[in-house]
């Protein structure tokens, strides 16, 4: 999971629907700065997860959630804009031994996720697509051409299957699919699936100046050297085009020496340097801050 989640191939997806992930040796599951880690609703005590979805976080949340689903191998996600949504679903079902007519693994599974689909859907006026991608443990030939393998049994070289599959109710929005590049060493072979789907992105921030970190010493050399030689000023033309040209070379040399912010989701414009101080200031001095500092140290003494 690390090296498929850190690979820098991986960023441009999308969406990264997940079966069986590996852990850390911390015993959770991989979480990246790029992603949204989505897990099953259903509340359980196992700690590895058989299904996750991680988001790109480039896709806005105000255009995607995460929704309930009654199973703990089976995540859902709605995608939506204003003229349609789109349910996807990531989906393990468990192998069933060889030669057994017990299937009931597929069908509780299935039956979570039309139920999911119901309630998802129901008094929605908008169009809605579904994409399920499942490791099924089972191989069906009308959902793959015969002979594109998904699976190699490390165990049994040569033993190969496609288990792995990802189905719609919209192929007509399928631009294409096909094995993924990489394995990542794994017996399974991720599929790559590109959809003509259209969310919402997060607008983008524009870049705000550090005014108050300018340097104005070399931002008043840069000018006067800009402007230099100085020339006499005679007709209103002349005036006309030297502000024009004090104001061009202002500008860029404000730009020019001037940091830009280190801007973050939660900036506000009004937070600045003296008032953080001033908070910090304030806290070590605040009397219930004071009174929680010694009541931590007496514990920690005790």
């Amino acid at each position: 999971m690390e090296a498929l989640i850190n690979d820098p191939q991986s960023q441009d997806l999308d969406v990264l629907l997940i079966q069986e992930p590996s852990i850390t040796t911390y015993r959770t599951h991989v979480n990246h700065s790029a992603w949204r880690l989505y897990r099953p609703s259903t509340q359980t005590d196992t700690v590895r997860f058989r299904s996750l979805v991680y988001v790109n976080r480039r896709i806005s949340t105000s255009s995607h959630r995460q929704i309930p689903c009654d199973h703990p191998d089976v995540i859902a996600i709605k995608i939506w804009s204003a003229d349609f949504q789109i349910l996807i679903f990531s989906v393990y079902i468990p192998l069933v031994p060889l030669f057994t007519t017990d299937n009931a693994p597929a069908p509780l599974a299935l039956t979570a996720v039309q139920n999911t689909i119901t309630t998802a859907t129901q008094n929605e006026q908008r169009s809605k697509s579904i994409i399920l991608s499942s490791d099924f443990n089972r191989h069906h030939p009308i959902c793959l051409p015969r002979g594109t393998a998904t699976f190699w049994a490390l165990n049994n070289p040569g033993q190969n299957s496609t288990i792995d599959q990802t189905v719609t109710d919209r192929p007509d929005l399928l631009i294409k699919c096909h094995l993924y590049h990489e394995n990542y060493g794994s017996d399974h072979r991720a599929t790559y699936s590109e959809w003509n789907l259209q969310p919402q992105s997060k607008p983008s921030i524009k870049v705000r100046k550090a005014y108050e970190r300018a340097d104005w010493d070399r931002i008043g050399e840069e000018v006067a050297r800009q402007m230099s030689p100085w020339k006499d000023i005679k007709t209103r033309p002349a005036l006309d085009r030297v502000v024009e040209e004090l104001t061009s070379a202002t500008a860029q040399a404000v730009n020019r020496f001037t940091p830009d912010t280190r801007t973050t989701p939660y900036s506000k414009r009004w937070f600045t340097l003296d008032l953080k101080a001033s908070s910090a200031e304030l806290g070590r001095h605040y009397a219930s801050t004071t009174a929680a500092f010694e009541a931590m140290r007496q514990k920690r003494r005790a």
